[in-house]
């Protein structure tokens, strides 16, 4: 059985759905806590050093994981799963599913190379079996988040924080009171283009974030007459989620479920 250290549970979740029994999958950043803040125990250190394969994302999100990985991992077992999509700014990449899917193929090529008896023997057959399931499942969402935002009443999105820029790509315009960490304070002159654009698109819904202080996006809600709801940017699952074994595609179609809700969308038939 491989040991994998995976950074936040959406990669862990990936990680579990390829590898299967082949994997046993270690999550960094447990449940209920702020993937932002979050600072790496020495015994998680331990796990980083002992693992087969480790699987992160650099650029901004965890700084202080991605040093640990490059520091303390084996030769070749850090993957920085930010670089192998080329970087992109918002490094909230695993709320986009046809991203997913490039991480899953990353991912399980990885486990191919370490799988025991080659990636054509038992183990690397059923990886890769699992592996096409899981873009299937992916590739499904993708869909589904295509067709649901296709036809919207208002196609303005406002979030707490820049961390759902990914959506944009299913034609919405996305706009974060904070910037791309909730801790980000914005300016009074930010806040006042924030209102006028709200004002301006006739906004009825703000959308607040699970794990994440809701009061200054609250504001704006009221400020201009809109209705809140909860999207959950699942960089932590909440102890429940973990309890009941919650994975991504199911949290993603509930995150969808709020959407065509609060801007006024079409279904996905």
């Amino acid at each position: 059985m491989l040991h994998v250290v995976a950074a936040i549970a959406p990669l862990a979740d990936l990680v579990a759905n390829v590898g299967g029994q082949a994997v046993r999958v270690d999550t960094l950043v447990g449940p209920g806590v702020d993937a932002h803040t979050f600072d790496p125990t020495p015994r998680q250190g331990a796990l980083v050093a002992g693992a087969d394969l480790v699987v992160y994302l650099g650029g901004d999100l965890q700084p202080a994981v991605a040093r640990m990985a490059t520091s303390l991992a084996r030769a070749g077992a850090a993957i920085d799963l930010h670089a192998a999509l080329g970087g992109p700014r918002d490094p909230h990449v695993w709320l986009d599913p046809a991203r997913m899917r490039r991480l899953a193929a990353v991912v399980r090529d990885e486990l191919l190379r370490r799988a025991p008896g080659g990636p054509t023997g038992p183990v690397g057959t059923d990886i890769a079996d699992r592996a096409t399931r899981y873009d299937a499942r992916l590739g499904a969402l993708d869909d589904a988040f295509r067709a649901t935002l296709a036809s919207c009443r208002t196609r303005v999105l406002v979030t707490a924080h820049e961390a759902f820029d990914a959506w944009a790509k299913y034609g919405l315009e996305v706009i974060g009171v904070a910037g791309l960490s909730p801790e980000a304070e914005p300016s009074a002159s930010d806040l006042e283009r924030t209102v006028a654009t709200l004002r301006q698109h006739r906004v009825t819904t703000v959308f607040v974030e699970r794990g994440v202080p809701t009061g200054l996006a609250t504001t704006l809600a009221r400020e201009v007459g809109a209705a809140t709801a909860v999207l959950d940017p699942m960089e932590s699952l909440s102890r429940e989620q973990a309890a009941r074994g919650i994975g991504y595609v199911t949290v993603m179609t509930a995150n969808l479920a709020v959407l065509r809700t609060g801007l006024g969308c079409g279904s996905a038939g």
